[in-house]
């Protein structure tokens, strides 16, 4: 039996990682505008124990993508156990931790420090995807053209002289929803 694991399973992982990884990043335009700025730096993180292996890349639209595999020059390339990764994850402060630790780091060190001050400062806006409240999305139910145009037509047929009467309308309809 083979210590490696079933490229098809470790695909289908690093694919979900990949899109939530990517969704949270999507909420933090700095840390989007971050990684744009490192656009096409591979770090190769080589796990000894489970044997796996996961690169990731650093896209121009400051997106990540991960992979099992990879022909790109791997800039940082980061090996140890999944011991050694989680103590560092986990860690106060994971450079100390880092040096500290059994993990070998070989290139260049900069790239990886740097991923790591985008992820360590990332302040997702959670609320961003959410659809506003009933009542915010209801004042928007007429318009200001419409609402001008139906003054300018009321005025026509003799309605009062109120230059916007759908205003007025539409304040009543909001706060009786919210």
């Amino acid at each position: 039996m083979s210590d490696r694991h079933d490229p098809a399973v470790i695909t289908a992982v690093l694919a979900g990682v990949e899109v939530a990884l990517n969704k949270t990043l999507a909420l933090d335009v700095s840390a989007t505008r971050e990684l744009a700025e490192m656009a096409g730096t591979v770090i190769a993180i080589e796990c000894l124990a489970p044997a796996v292996d996961i690169f990731v890349r650093v896209e121009e639209q400051g997106s990540l993508t991960l992979s099992s595999y990879c022909e790109a020059q791997v800039a940082t390339r980061v090996r140890g156990s999944l011991d050694d990764f989680l103590g560092m994850a986990g860690a106060e402060d994971p450079a100390a931790a880092l040096i500290n630790s059994d993990l070998e780091i070989i290139g260049n060190t900069p790239p990886l420090l740097a991923l790591q001050g985008v992820v360590s400062k990332l302040e997702p806006d959670w609320e961003a995807p959410l659809p506003p409240p009933p009542c915010v999305r209801s004042a928007m139910v007429v318009p200001d053209m419409y609402a001008r145009n139906a003054g300018i037509i009321g005025s026509m047929q003799g309605a009062a002289k109120d230059p916007i009467p759908a205003r007025a309308a539409m304040a009543r309809l909001s706060s009786v929803m919210c």
